[in-house]
């Protein structure tokens, strides 16, 4: 089942260009479909001649600039079939060898659905939220035309497509070695060259220089991070304006690359703050440890995009940091728009901290008692009656 939906959803991803989802599936078809002969699975074999006509037939129509467009249904169709044929013409035994031959076959979609996957995790992202660094995008935007990009996946595509041919016609173990040496060679240079995994090598392809934030002069500082915060972002830079009236504060918005008009919004807004826009999104931690790491005020302030401040709460919470030096962290009271006051999560051990008390044969009551007293003596929370409001 899982082999199915796989086979089912790289269609689909690779479908961003007139034609192309098509060529690579008459590829793939026509690979498999000779191995199935090979093998003897005729049924599979009549399958991808099947899937190949219909591909042929419908790519007269589908060639830039396309006439008719195959849509999530023909992409999801097409997948499901090419993985019912794999699976009943290539993969009828246990070895690995079985499974890697139509995996390979299609392995530009393969590749460019785990790249994906890869790079919307790094990025913080769903992994079904759609961006521009697939394949055919790096292609495009590297200044190859829509022609010229389908048919440059068509024969990497076919390149793949004939080493999967031969990696399962030919038993000879040093053809075998020579086509994964070929592989392993051809595939990293592939991901590289074109950036498929962007941002988890943001810091390889674009380092950043040292110090290049500013350091900030006032007792407190704040930072927030944004991404596609338009709708939210106004109302706390107007309660932060009316704040900046008492409380002398540097403030820094770090924006993750937002595709609305964040920035614009933060700079007609709020004019007194430091506005740094990312390349790509590095995330909600790695956002405020930009300004983190160069900061030398003595208090320093997260906020999330989403609140409200009322009155003087950062300037009540310096007074509280003053009066209390053993304390090293502050929780405010974050208020629901009804009023109601919202409850803060239980903290939890991590499995890591967990594993490593159980091997020291600790019970499960002994560990939570310890963790809880451990985050108890470094973390305590103050509540005022007067602090931010969640919006």
């Amino acid at each position: 089942m899982a082999y199915l939906l796989c086979f089912i959803n790289i269609i689909n991803i690779i479908d961003g260009l007139d034609g192309l989802a098509c060529g690579v599936v008459m590829i793939s078809a026509a690979t498999i479909g000779i191995i199935s002969l090979h093998k003897g699975a005729f049924e599979a074999a009549l399958l991808t001649t099947a899937i190949l006509g219909s591909c042929l037939a419908f790519l007269r129509y589908n060639v830039h600039p396309a006439r008719i467009f195959m849509g999530d249904s023909g992409a999801l169709f097409l997948g499901f079939l090419l993985g019912l044929a794999s699976l009943d013409g290539v993969v009828r035994t246990p070895a690995l060898i079985s499974v890697l031959v139509p995996i390979v076959a299609a392995g530009i979609p393969v590749l460019d659905a785990a790249m994906a996957i890869i790079r919307r995790f790094r990025a913080k992202q769903s992994i079904m939220e759609r961006d521009a660094g697939h394949i055919h995008h790096r292609l495009v935007d590297s200044g190859m035309s829509h022609r010229t990009t389908v048919l440059v996946i068509l024969l990497l595509s076919a390149f793949l497509a004939l080493c999967a041919l031969l990696f399962a016609t030919y038993t000879d173990f040093v053809i075998r070695i020579v086509i994964v040496v070929a592989l392993v060679i051809f595939i990293p240079i592939l991901v590289w060259r074109l950036r498929l995994v962007q941002p988890a090598l943001q810091h390889v392809y674009h380092p950043r220089p040292k110090k290049e934030l500013p350091q900030g002069t006032n007792r407190i500082s704040a930072s927030i991070v944004t991404y596609n915060s338009e709708s939210k972002i106004v109302p706390l830079l107007r309660s932060m304006q009316r704040l900046l009236d008492t409380t002398r504060l540097d403030v820094f918005v770090i924006d993750n690359a937002s595709a609305d008009n964040t920035v614009a919004e933060v700079k007609n807004n709020a004019p007194w703050a430091t506005v740094i826009t990312n390349e790509y999104n590095r995330g909600f931690g790695a956002g405020h440890n930009q300004v983190l790491s160069v900061l030398q005020s003595k208090y320093h302030v997260v906020i999330n995009p989403d609140i409200e401040l009322i009155e003087d709460s950062i300037s009540e919470l310096a007074s509280f940091m003053d009066k209390n030096p053993e304390v090293v962290m502050v929780v405010p009271k974050v208020l629901n728009p009804d009023g109601s006051e919202q409850k803060l999560p239980k903290l939890q051990p991590e499995p890591r901290y967990l594993l490593a008390r159980r091997l020291e044969g600790k019970s499960e009551r002994e560990i939570e008692k310890a963790f809880h007293t451990k985050v108890k003596m470094k973390v305590f929370t103050w509540q005022g009656e007067k602090d931010t409001v969640h919006r």
